[in-house]
């Protein structure tokens, strides 16, 4: 297993470990019967079936339509080839997520995201499975490591993920910018 899964895995891990020490884990208020399994295999289908899919099928996808530019960001820029994972995987999981609130048919692809009425690190990856593959932030991150980002994406994903996780994990480790705030952060 490359090393940034192994860590990416860890933080994860480390939020369901402090949840089940800190916050009930299991038992969230307000959770509904059948909300457990839910987030279980909405977790299991996305981490090891749909996302590896969908990013090695846009590195094919990228390997068809343009096999002269294989490996061409590998001389570049470490903030540069960051850069370009800024904007074709995070600013498009933005707009994407955006899209959905707005499309209805899309919308029922993310609605169980919202459905929770609770905060946890169980529901980061709780949609339904072709939401993921609709995603192009997951498709272009494939075409990005096919063009050579890959050494690049290690620690971007690491980045990504430990933000993600933080924002809808229960446990508070932002209070003290909620108190300079004033206002707690929204699950979008």
């Amino acid at each position: 297993m490359k090393p940034e899964i192994i860590v990416v895995l860890s933080i994860f891990v480390g939020f369901i470990v402090l949840e089940v020490l800190f916050t009930q884990f299991f038992r969230k208020e307000k959770q509904v019967k059948g909300d457990g399994w839910v987030d279980f295999l909405s977790t299991l289908m996305l981490t090891i079936i749909t996302q590896p899919i969908v990013v090695l099928c846009g590195g094919l996808v990228a390997a068809l339509l343009v096999p002269q530019y294989a490996d061409v960001l590998k001389d570049w820029p470490w903030l540069a080839v960051f850069a370009l994972f800024l904007i074709f995987d995070d600013m498009t999981q933005y707009w994407w997520h955006q899209i959905t609130h707005s499309t209805p048919w899309l919308y029922k692809l993310h609605r169980p995201h919202h459905q929770a009425e609770y905060l946890s690190i169980r529901i980061v990856y709780r949609n339904n499975i072709f939401y993921y593959f609709l995603m192009p932030g997951l498709w272009f991150t494939g075409v990005l490591i096919y063009l050579g980002g890959g050494w690049v994406c290690a620690v971007y994903i690491v980045m990504k993920m430990t933000i993600i996780y933080g924002a809808h994990s229960d446990i508070r480790w932002d209070r003290p910018s909620i108190r300079l705030s004033g206002s707690p952060p929204s699950c979008g």
